[in-house]
């Protein structure tokens, strides 16, 4: 697929370019940045950068389709030829064509929508913060065609055997969870749930098939985060680990490399380590004074980067390293970098 856009051209360099430059980007030229926006001021945004030019497009969706996107871009999910773009303050979801970002519908009827899952061409779900609802989403007419009654927040989700595993952190006021919710995506029914470490935000699956949490821990109650390694056939925990710092910002991310056998973790410093030993956790990165906010991995161009969101109020950065760790190149961002899409 191709993508061609007419964008405002921003430079990674320090010089003067034209606006309005044509530029097509193939599935492996780059990635896409997030750019969450401040609260209650609508200047989220997409980024995209292309490898081969060295370049930075931003505002895309404002651009193609002359309109802001809206407050707080939470998560973006690309699926079916189709980029869905998460505005958890908005309450909605966007839409667009990925070959040309134009704008398709909408989807509403969310309180705090999170993330998006998509779990076959006609259905998918979408975690929120404040309904205590893990929506059931209608692919076919981009509508919410059901609600689950989780109680919780909800957030990141994983899938396997016609099984959604969902991450419920702990939301302020309430009591602290350590719980992932096992959702029946044929019947749309909760059914079991898995316990955890306090706090769970990111999940995925390796390529054992073991279910890995990377749980943020509480300040507030001096409990540092943990990564927990999950048997999901007989619920046990086979594996922990437990860092030794207490994590002070919601910013920690778990990702893998290509075939799934090796496992990066963003919590306050960037680790690494195989899916196939004992959790031993190696420090690859090492955050000094960035306020480093989200993590992605390229498969494609073997390296990581890392949003940095700066003061939360000024544009932030992205930070590139190899898969050693070793520094690549630092790129600007927009308002609030926390993802990146690979794409």
């Amino acid at each position: 697929m191709i993508l061609i856009l007419m964008l405002e051209f921003a430079s990674c360099h320090d010089s003067d370019l034209p606006k309005n430059i044509s530029m097509s980007i193939n599935i492996g030229d780059g990635f896409f940045i997030t750019n969450e926006g401040v609260f209650q001021q609508a200047n989220a945004s997409v980024s995209y950068y292309h490898w081969e030019q060295d370049s930075i497009y931003t505002d895309i969706y404002e651009t193609i389709n002359n309109e802001k996107l809206g407050d707080i871009l939470q998560s973006m999910f690309i699926y079916n030829e189709s980029a869905y773009l998460v505005m958890n303050n908005s309450a909605w979801i966007d839409v667009v064509n990925i070959d040309d970002f134009e704008k398709k519908g909408e989807i509403r009827g969310f309180v705090s929508p999170r993330y998006f899952y998509p779990v076959s061409e006609l259905k998918a779900y979408v975690s929120d913060l404040y309904s205590g609802i893990i929506y059931v989403v209608d692919l076919d007419k981009n509508k919410i065609s059901k609600e689950i009654n989780s109680g919780k927040w909800t957030e990141k989700m994983a899938f396997a055997d016609n099984k959604l595993y969902v991450t419920c952190p702990w939301k302020y006021s309430k009591p602290l969870s350590g719980q992932v919710l096992i959702v029946d995506t044929e019947n749309d029914e909760i059914i079991d749930s898995l316990d955890t470490g306090i706090n769970p935000g990111d999940i995925g699956f390796d390529s054992n098939g073991y279910l890995w949490t990377l749980n943020n821990g509480n300040n507030l109650k001096n409990i540092p985060g943990s990564i927990f390694k999950i048997d999901v056939n007989t619920k046990e925990v086979v594996d922990s680990f437990v860092f030794d710092n207490i994590l002070h910002i919601y910013n920690a991310s778990l990702e893998f490399n290509e075939i799934r056998d090796s496992i990066f973790v963003l919590y306050d410093n960037v680790y690494k380590f195989s899916a196939n030993e004992k959790i031993n956790p190696e420090k690859i990165v090492s955050r000094d004074n960035e306020n480093y906010y989200g993590m992605n991995v390229d498969n494609v161009h073997n390296v990581i980067v890392i949003t940095d969101a700066g003061d939360f109020a000024e544009k932030g950065k992205l930070h590139i390293y190899s898969k050693n760790g070793k520094p690549v190149r630092i790129l600007n961002a927009g308002y609030l970098p926390n993802s990146i899409v690979v794409y």
